[in-house]
Parts: C-alpha cells; sequence; structure tokens
C-alpha cells in the first residue's frame, strides 16, 4: 500500500492505495489540509501533519482511518515527522521555541525533548540505520 497526500476532495487528505492503483480511500477525513504521511516501521499507522487544530500538528492514525492520535500540542508548526526504524519514536521539526529545531517524541506524544538549538533553523531529521533503542525515550 501507498500512503499520499492529495486533493481529491478540494483540501489536502491523507489517501492510501494498494500498489495495483486500487482501493483508494480517504484516511485523514478533515476540512483542514493533512500533509507528509509517514508510515511506521511495522505499518501499522501512519504520522502525517495537520492544520485542523489551528496550527501544523502531528498526529498519528492507522490505514483505516481509526485511532487518531494528536503527537503534538502546541501554538508553534511542527512538521515533517519520521518514524525511528527500531521502535515507535519519532523525530520531527518544530518552531515552538522561535527557531526550527529537531525534537523526538514518544508516538503518543509524551517525552517530547528538543535534540538541536541552533541559532540557524534545523531541518530534515532522519534516522541512522544501525540506531536500535529498543525503549522508550526517557
Amino acid at each position: 500500500m501507498v500512503a499520499f497526500t492529495g486533493k481529491a476532495e478540494g483540501n489536502n487528505e491523507i489517501y492510501i492505495i494498494n500498489a495495483d492503483g486500487s482501493n483508494k480511500r480517504n484516511i485523514s477525513m478533515h476540512p483542514a489540509n493533512d500533509t507528509d504521511p509517514v508510515w511506521s516501521p511495522d505499518n501499522s499507522r501512519i504520522a502525517f501533519v495537520s492544520s485542523r487544530d489551528g496550527n501544523k500538528e502531528i498526529y498519528i492514525v492507522d490505514p483505516e482511518g481509526n485511532g487518531m492520535i494528536r503527537v503534538t500540542a502546541n501554538p508553534a508548526t511542527d512538521n515533517r515527522p519520521v518514524w525511528n526504524p527500531f521502535s515507535s519514536l519519532i523525530a520531527f521539526v518544530s518552531d515552538r521555541n522561535g527557531n526550527k529545531d529537531i525534537f523526538v517524541s514518544n508516538r503518543d506524544g509524551s517525552q517530547q525533548a528538543q535534540l538541536t538549538l541552533n541559532p540557524e533553523f534545523d531541518s530534515k531529521p532522519v534516522w541512522h540505520s544501525q540506531w536500535r533503542y529498543h525503549c522508550v525515550y526517557k
């Protein structure tokens, strides 16, 4: 299956579709813009960015559009979610402290921590493929 952002219903939504082009379905279904879907390592969840609460935040939903969780909640822009390949951690970019920096969070939104503090902006986090942190971030 492929997850993607599409605008078939007037605004950006998250869709999934089978690799053969069949069974396209909207899994975010909201009038706000939903973008940047990323599959979890076990393919059971999709992280994405949504402005449904007034500013860009990170949400997680299952491939059927159920069990939506809001991961981040602050008056800033959070975007570019990236799942850790070996755990349920998500790295993301946020300007919550007045500058774009890299943060990490458990997928339930707990234990959020700022990783970078730079007067210039930091962006596009990518996990190292050999990093095997099997516990929640503490």
